[in-house]
């Protein structure tokens, strides 16, 4: 089996490791953990980080990104594992903490994919990701709302397990790549000024989703639409379903890098106006929109950024990378006073205008065929 393909197999885990950023915030609003507290653990969590993206970006240009890919996975799940025994603030801080820690070795997870995934078939092999993700995380998040299971402990545990085995089939079958500057022959040219705009939409668009991610979409499920767990599930499988179904349509379709990312950044951006009305139904379509932008944008945006980068694109990654994490010390203390004070759709509001911003900047990134 070629190496990216056994890259999806292992990744296959992926979208449930991530559904922990999810249901945490969540968990701790159920466990009394307040709105307020919770905004200032997030902005010290993401704190930590910050100093440290940039550098880790640098250092895997240079030295293998398997470590960084393995290192950052298995000190992520130590924080499920955390959670598994017992929530309070301070362990609620320790486990976001540690499980955050994946995005400052993120770096190190593009570095890896530029050098194992062919050129020609990157945009095609990200939406595989993407499906073969989302269907594992089916597979364990159908039988919690069938069987009408509280998805806490068990979660937890089973992230943990998962986070594991990921690291080490990650050493044992993904080939070793020697350091983060090994690219393909790409046959493109370097485009630093398409790179920036792709990079500014992105930045732009993660700032919307740190001011209105999800630790708000959990309070606000839990405050104001009075959901648990059972509905933060079922919004998750339509947004997986939403993934899974989508693939057939993007094959057949076969639109162009730079249409899937434009019209992503506009679902994306429908994602949080739908989220500012108040209701259940609105809050189950807004994660069809957010499924569909997602499987849209990330591709398309992933396989123009490898097209017109430089060999040094690591430090691009940790620099931006940095700047989103920056964001995030900021963003959440922020959006829990707009929240108390103002509303819950104010929030979601002024997220989608910052939507509608990052797609004014990839409408400016030009000769992505």
């Amino acid at each position: 089996m070629r190496p990216h393909l056994r890259y999806i197999a292992i990744n296959s885990v992926g979208g449930y490791l991530f559904y922990f950023f999810i249901f945490a915030p969540l968990y701790a609003s159920q466990n009394g953990i307040s709105l307020e507290a919770a905004g200032w653990i997030f902005s010290l969590v993401y704190g930590v980080q910050t100093i440290l993206s940039y550098t880790i970006g640098r250092i895997f240009e240079k030295f293998s990104p398997n470590w960084g890919v393995v290192i950052g996975r298995l000190i992520y799940g130590i924080g499920p594992l955390i959670l598994f025994f017992k929530i309070d603030p301070v362990l609620f801080i320790t486990a976001m903490i540690l499980a955050s820690f994946f995005d400052v070795f993120y770096p190190s997870v593009v570095l890896f994919e530029r050098a194992i995934f062919p050129p020609e078939k990157r945009e095609s092999i990200y939406r595989l990701i993407n499906f073969v993700s989302e269907s594992m995380k089916m597979a364990f998040l159908v039988p919690m709302v069938a069987l009408r299971l509280q998805p806490s402990k068990g979660l937890f545990f089973t992230q943990f397990l998962a986070a594991t085995a990921f690291s080490i089939l990650f050493l044992i079958f993904l080939p070793k790549v020697s350091t983060g500057s090994i690219v393909h022959s790409e046959g493109f040219k370097v485009n630093k000024k398409n790179l920036l705009y792709i990079y500014l939409g992105q930045l732009i668009m993660f700032l919307a989703f740190n001011l209105a991610g999800s630790m708000m979409k959990s309070y606000y499920l839990h405050n104001v639409l009075h959901g648990g767990s059972r509905e933060m599930l079922i919004s998750e499988m339509f947004y997986s379903f939403t993934i899974i179904g989508f693939l057939p349509i993007a094959f057949k379709l076969k639109t162009s890098k730079y249409f899937n990312l434009v019209l992503g950044s506009i679902f994306m951006s429908l994602f949080f106006f739908t989220m500012a009305i108040p209701s259940m139904s609105t809050f189950y379509l807004a994660h069809v929109f957010i499924g569909a932008g997602f499987f849209m944008w990330q591709p398309a945006r992933d396989a123009l950024k490898f097209q017109n980068a430089p060999p040094e694109l690591g430090r691009w990654e940790g620099f931006f990378q940095g700047g989103n994490i920056f964001s995030r010390i900021i963003f959440p203390p922020v959006a829990a006073y707009m929240a108390t004070h103002l509303s819950y759709a104010s929030v979601f509001i002024t997220a989608g205008l910052l939507g509608v911003l990052s797609t004014f900047f990839v409408l400016r990134v030009k000769g992505e065929e």
